[in-house]
């Protein structure tokens, strides 16, 4: 699980869960062997399926769901196509919880086109697969509504993972491993020379402050070069009391502040506009039109959907005046409904709830614990405490109970959820 991907939603699926009458525990990458094997759940739910072999393998008995942390994919970088090359570990699964209709297709085509018709027709006709919808644009469907007030904010939405990567890998680890990875390093340099060039301009020329929000596989306490420093200043005077590094977990309560939020080409920008947020793309300005938006079908289509800055007058304008930035509808409804199943507008995370609740009313082992929760906790703040010894950096991707601090929002957005699937019973 990605932290500032993936766990609000799982904290929102958990609170719904308890509320149908489950013990849940979230765990990480640094506990989830441990917890799986020692605790003995009856339902594991994961999100990443190369994970499936050592998840089963910690307690066989359990029952397994795999419910993506990116599933609104292209046919390169399909998740789900996992259980195509490994159809034994898909016969081993309780369920396959897809975000939208589109990689259901996807998948029947990947293994039609590998040979593999019987498997193929089982992924029409046993059950496993249901089709949920992305479980993370609940959080921006349910939020509540707040007022940005006086304080104006553009955000900036960072994407510098091999220049600012979460675990403290250096740039040269990654120039290093190759061409692509340098490519990749070359464009988010010339973003970032953008970015500052935006910034001196927002800074100097209107009232606006300037969010950063790091990708969810960066650093966000290195945006400071003041190491150490009680208030996390900048170096740069200019800087200070203008602009904010975002240390959230969610990107809803970051992006619900902001007036606009400029990017390189991303998924993104569906959060954005269910929050009532104009976004606008840089990537033809920065250089990175070619690499970025014609990498995969998924960003050709949203390369589409907003404007991108022919030039750095044109962003300005749109700095100065968000509310003139234009969206394309007739582009994003398509891709809406395919490959996120946003047709309907109930609660993904509720209808995943109740799938989940349904198979363990279903049947499950009857093994006990063999090491009760509340001491694996214990245990795990051991291991959390050894890990951010030998690496700062662990908390920026891996949970921690008690340690990351969670806005109030989420058990409203838990709250609300249940309430209006209890009302529509």
């Amino acid at each position: 699980m990605t932290l500032r991907r993936d766990f609000p939603s799982w904290y929102i699926l958990k609170g719904l869960l308890e509320n149908l009458g489950a013990a849940v525990v979230i765990t990480s990458v640094r506990n989830y062997i441990r917890t799986i094997r020692y605790w003995r759940p009856h339902i594991v739910v994961y999100p990443n399926a190369s994970k499936t072999t050592p998840i089963i393998e910690a307690f066989p008995r359990s029952k397994f769901i795999m419910y993506s942390g990116e599933g609104g994919e292209s046919k390169t970088t399909l998740n789900e196509s996992y259980f195509i090359n490994h159809p034994d570990h898909y016969r081993r699964m309780d369920k396959i919880l897809l975000w939208g209709q589109n990689t259901f297709n996807l998948m029947l085509e990947i293994a039609k086109e590998k040979g593999q018709e019987d498997l193929s027709r089982e992924f029409s006709s046993d059950g496993r697969i249901e089709i949920v919808g992305h479980p993370r644009l609940d959080v921006c469907r349910f939020w509540p509504t707040t007022q940005k007030g006086n304080n104006r904010s553009i955000g900036l939405a960072g994407h510098f993972f091999t220049l600012n990567c979460f675990d403290g890998r250096s740039a040269l680890h990654f120039a290093f491993q190759g061409k692509r990875h340098y490519e990749n390093m070359d464009a988010e340099v010339r973003t970032l020379g953008l970015y500052l060039d935006l910034i001196d301009f927002i800074v100097k020329e209107t009232n606006f402050n300037v969010s950063i929000r790091p990708y969810p596989l960066e650093a966000p306490k290195q945006y400071f070069a003041a190491k150490g420093s009680p208030k996390g200043e900048f170096v740069n005077p200019d800087f200070r009391g203008r602009i904010n590094i975002d240390s959230s977990l969610d990107f809803a309560s970051w992006a619900s502040k902001q007036d606009l939020i400029v990017t390189s080409v991303s998924t993104l920008v569906t959060e954005a506009y269910l929050l009532n947020v104009p976004v606008v793309y840089i990537d033809r300005l920065s250089g990175n039109y070619s690499l970025f938006c014609s990498r995969n079908d998924v960003n050709r289509i949203l390369s589409e959907i907003v404007p991108q800055a022919g030039s750095f007058e044109e962003l300005c304008t749109f700095v100065r005046e968000p509310f003139k930035v234009p969206l394309n509808k007739s582009k994003i409804n398509p891709f809406w409904e395919n490959y996120y199943d946003l047709k309907h507008t109930e609660s993904f995370l509720m209808k995943a709830a109740y799938i989940i609740h349904h198979e363990a009313e279903k049947g499950h082992h009857d093994s006990l614990p063999i090491i009760p929760l509340s001491f694996l906790k214990r245990i795990d703040d051991l291991h959390f405490y050894m890990a951010c010894l030998r690496n700062p950096h662990h908390p920026n991707f891996n949970y921690k109970e008690g340690y990351h601090n969670l806005p109030f929002q989420y058990n409203e957005v838990i709250k609300k959820i249940f309430c209006e699937s209890i009302n529509s019973i």
